[in-house]
C-alpha cells in the first residue's frame, strides 16, 4: 500500500471519508439517537458498504491530489 506524501491532503480522497463515515456509521448503530426514526440494522449496513468500498476507492487516481 503507498502512503499519501503529503499529509495535508488527506481530506481529498475518497478512502479516507468512506472510513470515515464508515466507522460513524457503526458508532451510530449503537447509539438510541436514531431509536424509532431509523430501522435497526440500516446503520450497520452502510457501515459495511463503506468499510467494503474503501479499497476500491483507495485505488483509484485522484488528479486534484499531488503525489
Amino acid at each position: 500500500m503507498k502512503a499519501t506524501k503529503d499529509a495535508s491532503q488527506w481530506h481529498k480522497k475518497w478512502s479516507t471519508w468512506a472510513g470515515l463515515l464508515s466507522a460513524l456509521s457503526a458508532v451510530q448503530e449503537l447509539l438510541p439517537l436514531w431509536e424509532g426514526i431509523i430501522p435497526e440494522g440500516h446503520f450497520l449496513i452502510a457501515s459495511a458498504l463503506l468499510a467494503t468500498a474503501i479499497p476500491v476507492l483507495t485505488s483509484i487516481k485522484q488528479a486534484n491530489i499531488d503525489e
